[in-house]
């Protein structure tokens, strides 16, 4: 029987509205440093790194993060962007910083390692437990639809869902085979319709309540089966 692995991943994925604040710095009220994703391997459990990827510091993937005085003056038509680092364990912090009416793919932003050379696993990421009180509340996107707006991918292949139970996964052989290291991309659907009738310019954008700045998924967790 499979054993399943929790990997915990907490911190933020956020959209912000470009057409709602115009050009000029994009003034994200409550993004900071501090408030990055960080996604955390649980070494006790499965001997698994998630470092910085492939594609990190290269294209509009930072390979250091964003300090506040940093985001606070970040322009909109610079958007979307994201920052990754290892601090250190086998960890990383990421920060997305998407609009409304945009999308962008941040490839190969993380890579997964497994370290056991005994022991393969097949690994994907959930959403389920980790949602702001702007998708909790239900006064605008489902859960479901929160999702769609943020999705992990391996070649091509999403392995992200709600519970874990519909999406992909992504095989990593024990340690010294082939597959062992693989690079995993971040796709950002700011075009997303659900998000566009809810969040964007035809529906007030951020505007009407002078924030231009909205967390919709505050925590991530990956998961390890067992092969």
């Amino acid at each position: 029987m499979k054993r399943r692995n929790v990997i915990a991943a907490i911190g933020t994925l956020a959209i912000g509205s470009g057409t709602a604040i115009g050009t000029g710095a994009f003034n994200a009220t409550s993004t900071s440093a501090d408030s990055s994703m960080s996604i955390i391997t649980e070494r006790s459990d499965v001997d698994v790194d998630v470092n910085p990827g492939s594609g990190a510091g290269s294209g509009n993937i930072r390979d250091s993060l964003y300090s506040d005085t940093e985001i606070e003056n970040i322009d909109v038509d610079d958007l979307p962007l994201a920052a990754v680092a290892d601090n250190g364990q086998g960890m990383v912090h990421v920060q997305i910083i998407g609009v409304v009416g945009t999308d962008e793919t941040f490839s190969n932003i993380v890579e997964l390692t497994n370290n056991d050379a005994d022991q393969s696993y097949e690994m994907g990421f959930y959403y389920d437990g980790g949602f702001t009180e702007e998708v909790t509340s239900g006064d605008k996107l489902s859960k479901s639809e929160a999702t769609d707006v943020f999705e992990f991918t391996h070649d091509s292949t999403v392995i992200s869902s709600l519970d874990g139970s519909s999406g992909g996964t992504v095989q990593l052989d024990a340690a010294g085979g082939t597959n062992d290291t693989v690079q995993v991309s971040i796709d950002f659907n700011g075009t997303d319709t659900r998000l566009n009738e809810e969040y964007g310019l035809s529906a007030g954008g951020f505007g009407t309540n002078g924030a231009t700045q909205l967390e919709l998924i505050d925590q991530v967790t990956a998961f390890a089966d067992e092969v």
